[in-house]
């Protein structure tokens, strides 16, 4: 564990935090997010989110390296329909 940019403890139990990206707004999101980025929507950590992929909860793809890419009409399909 290390520090972020303002000198705070980084956590994976912390929801990342990205400037500029309109959680309220799905039309504003890429056709395919990231961890953090679907962390953020959840309001969850990312080691949640992964831990729920690894478990086949969400339906994700490998990206360029090693990250995840989710579709943005699955999570609005799967996820968001459902909550309130």
């Amino acid at each position: 564990m290390g520090t972020d940019k303002r000198g705070s403890p980084d956590s994976d139990h912390e929801a990342p935090r990205h400037p500029g990206f309109d959680i309220a707004n799905a039309d504003t999101w890429p056709e395919m997010l990231t961890v953090d980025e679907l962390a953020l929507i959840l309001r969850s950590s990312t080691k949640a989110v992964r831990e729920m992929i690894a478990n086949g909860q969400i339906e994700a793809m490998r990206g360029a390296g090693r990250g995840f890419r989710i579709s943005k009409r699955w999570v609005i399909t799967h996820i968001l329909r459902d909550s309130p």
